[in-house]
């Protein structure tokens, strides 16, 4: 008799995952002790590696766990092996302090645009406003643009389960300044949020692989697109692309002076040949003004338009001139 014995490229944990993989149906359990360890102190480093640890080992090709958003009815279709959808089944939620600037700056007669949408999760809080108030559309208040072919199937799979269709359309293509055909990179399969118009590399997870996608201007997809009625709400999370989507949103903002919700990752915004202080000056020349928001939702001016050299990435909140910043 002999033993197997875990490899040196592989960790005992590793080892013993792959060991009790094919009777994985047996541990789906630990997918509830693994929620409820995320509520104890201990170091979130080790407690995120659990829940991967638990997704790896429990997650059938292809599954996919149906999760309810709290205090809310929206039903997400959720990849228990991709980073975002993990926080979300395990944390209970992404970002809350993004969804509740999204819900208090909607307003019920003027569009949200939410580029960079992934699975879908700010777009679903609006379009369940917008039903709300309104009962029934003709022509839909949002739209949701998601590049990424994988994710965008999730994102229309997640628009039936709540019958929204009326109220959100997903669309395929790339928001920038241009109308162009190009290239798009794609980040591995367990950090979709990460895929660019640009080239980020391994340090983000790219794979080298790519899909050709379409990009268009905001501009012109309101005037020929949607009807060229007022978008009072722009949401950008476009991997370093924040800057070419606003260039191309230009007489928007100028006609409708949208609040913007934005994220920030100097990193990525190098990788497109510009900084934050750009953004910041495209911004001010168009009258708006730019806070920070923190993680409990607080809002915060940056001294000197300076993005924190401590803080990798976060998110700003952009309101015109003509608008107060209330919640």
């Amino acid at each position: 008799m002999y033993s197997i014995q875990p490899t040196q490229a592989q960790s005992p944990l590793m080892w013993l995952r792959l060991q009790l993989y094919p009777y994985r149906r047996h541990f789906k359990w630990l997918r509830r002790v693994a929620q409820w360890q995320m509520q104890l102190s201990i170091r979130e480093t080790l407690q995120w590696r659990f829940c991967r640890w638990v997704s790896l080992l429990t997650t059938d090709p292809d599954e996919r766990i149906l999760w309810q958003m709290p205090e809310t009815k929206l039903k997400f279709a959720l990849d228990p092996l991709e980073t975002i959808q993990m926080h979300l089944y395990y944390r209970k939620g992404f970002q809350p302090e993004i969804g509740r600037w999204v819900r208090a700056s909607l307003q019920p007669d003027a569009l949200f645009i939410d580029a960079g949408a992934n699975i879908g999760i700010q777009s679903l809080i609006a379009a369940d406003f917008f039903r709300a108030k309104l009962g029934a559309s003709a022509l839909p208040l949002v739209y949701a643009f998601e590049p990424n072919p994988r994710i965008l199937e999730q994102l229309q799979e997640n628009i039936r389960l709540n019958d929204l269709q009326d109220f959100v359309c997903a669309l395929p293509h790339a928001v920038s300044d241009r109308h162009a055909t190009t290239q798009f990179f794609l980040s591995s399969q367990d950090n979709s949020a990460s895929s660019s118009l640009a080239a980020l590399g391994p340090g983000h997870l790219h794979t080298g692989q790519t899909v050709e996608v379409q990009t268009l201007t905001l501009a012109d997809f309101v005037r020929d697109i949607a009807n060229n009625r007022r978008v009072g709400l722009l949401k950008l999370d476009i991997e370093g692309a924040e800057l070419l989507a606003l260039r191309g949103a230009e007489t928007l903002l100028a006609r409708d002076h949208p609040t913007i919700i934005m994220e920030v990752y100097p990193a990525l915004l190098r990788a497109f040949g510009y900084a934050y202080a750009d953004i910041c000056a495209f911004l001010k020349a168009h009258d708006y003004t730019i806070q920070r928001v923190m993680p409990d939702g607080a809002l915060r001016t940056l001294p000197n338009d300076e993005w924190p050299a401590d803080v990798a990435y976060g998110d700003i909140i952009c309101f015109h001139a003509s608008k107060t910043n209330s919640a």
